[in-house]
């Protein structure tokens, strides 16, 4: 990694790895992979939402700060770090972008996109004759 990264990224031993909170909570997961199998807990093909550690977050959060667009040379070496498949980085990138947008513009898609025509109570008597 270039050597403008924060120091947590040159120790990857430093990072724990993603992992579901059900085994992180000292059981087997069992249960879960069996109601996947069989099709109870999601639909087949559904993927998992990422859920990042606080760790990766700081990561991700500190060289967003350094690049907002990161190139496919660095968001696969940022994947092959934090143990998450390049495609999640690019997701997590698109959102952060898209959350500064919001935060600095606020959020416009309530707001309609251009003014209402007048209505014909706005008009003065004198103009309609």
């Amino acid at each position: 990694l270039p050597p403008a990264f924060p120091a947590a990224m040159a120790m990857p031993s430093a990072m724990p790895s993603t992992s579901s909170s059900s085994q992180s909570e000292g059981g087997s997961g069992a249960g879960m992979d069996e109601a996947i199998k069989s099709g109870v807990a999601r639909d087949e093909g559904a993927t998992r939402r990422l859920q990042l550690t606080l760790d990766q977050r700081a990561v991700l959060e500190a060289v967003y700060a350094m690049r907002t667009l990161p190139d496919s040379h660095l968001r696969k070496r940022l994947a092959a770090y934090l143990n998450v498949s390049a495609r999640q980085i690019q997701v997590w990138f698109q959102n952060r972008r898209q959350r500064e947008h919001r935060h600095r513009f606020g959020n416009l898609t309530a707001a309609p996109s251009h003014p209402p025509p007048p209505s014909s109570a706005s008009v003065s008597p004198a103009r309609m004759h």
